[in-house]
């Protein structure tokens, strides 16, 4: 009984040694590991409406994050979002974090990908949606 209760837990807990090693944060949290190497202080909106709000504060915690349920508040509009330069600024929103490709409504603010994970990094198994960083461009007037 006590080699079955171990197999189950070594073969459950081995997963997380399949690289051959401990694996990286952003491989154990799943996420691409470019938001552990933002400058500090940077702003990630998060836009993925799964929990991934605690991995966006990186390996470091210096990352600061606009939670879901704020884009939602702020930007939603049915199926698009629609990002008001206003609101972006005000936040200092700097990156922006989505599972997929987002779709925007047409204007200056635009999204430009800045990195990107396709697959689960320990089975290589793609993932229904990838999950990308995007750098926020504010193409606006400085009016707006």
């Amino acid at each position: 009984m006590l080699a079955v209760l171990v197999l189950y837990i070594g073969v459950d807990e081995g997963s997380l040694l399949a690289l051959g090693r401990l694996p990286t944060r952003a491989e154990a949290f799943e996420y691409p590991p470019r938001i552990d190497d933002l400058p500090p202080g940077s702003v990630i909106l998060d836009l993925a409406d799964r929990p991934d709000h605690y991995q966006l504060y990186g390996a470091k915690l210096t990352n600061r994050v606009v939670s879901y349920q704020t884009a939602n508040a702020l930007f939603r509009e049915s199926d698009e979002w629609n990002f008001k330069a206003a609101d972006i600024r005000r936040l200092g929103i700097t990156y922006a974090y989505a599972s997929g490709i987002p779709a925007l409504v047409p204007g200056c603010i635009n999204l430009e990908q800045e990195a990107r994970l396709d697959a689960n990094p320990f089975n290589s198994i793609p993932f229904d949606q990838p999950r990308i960083l995007y750098r926020v461009v504010d193409g606006c007037p400085a009016q707006q």
